[in-house]
């Protein structure tokens, strides 16, 4: 599948299609929210990186990563499978920096019979292999 290949122009316009209805459905708004994306080389094919940049990143005009502290709206082109697993990690410790849930148990039935332990918080921190 390559850039004359009429799969490859749909796959192109589904994803464009996408992107839209993804921002008109949620609200995303530009201050808070980002599509960001890995140009990740496939074999002897390089990624289509302009298109990527000048039309799926968001918000626009998007930018060639690193650095990547221009927010979002980047492409960062990846060459190998060290880089692609590099990246990968650092997105996931950065959108999973760290993870809180609490429960607590507000009513038993028919009653509790230790009511001192009825909260738990549990925290999920990713650490680097």
């Amino acid at each position: 599948m390559g850039p004359g290949d009429d799969q490859y122009v749909y796959g192109k316009e589904s994803a464009e299609a996408a992107k839209e209805y993804l921002l008109d459905t949620l609200g995303l708004t530009e201050d808070k929210d980002g599509f960001n994306s890995l140009a990740v080389l496939r074999g002897s094919e390089p990624p289509d990186i302009d298109w990527l940049n000048g039309t799926m990143v968001w918000p626009q005009p998007g930018y060639i990563a690193p650095p990547f502290d221009n927010g979002s709206g980047w492409v960062s082109k990846i060459t190998s499978w060290q880089e692609f697993e590099n990246a990968v990690n650092k997105m996931f410790r950065f959108i999973f920096n760290s993870i809180t849930c609490t429960v607590e148990i507000v009513k038993l039935k028919p009653f509790d019979p230790n009511d001192v332990n009825n909260k738990v918080t549990v925290v999920i921190t990713p650490q680097p292999r």
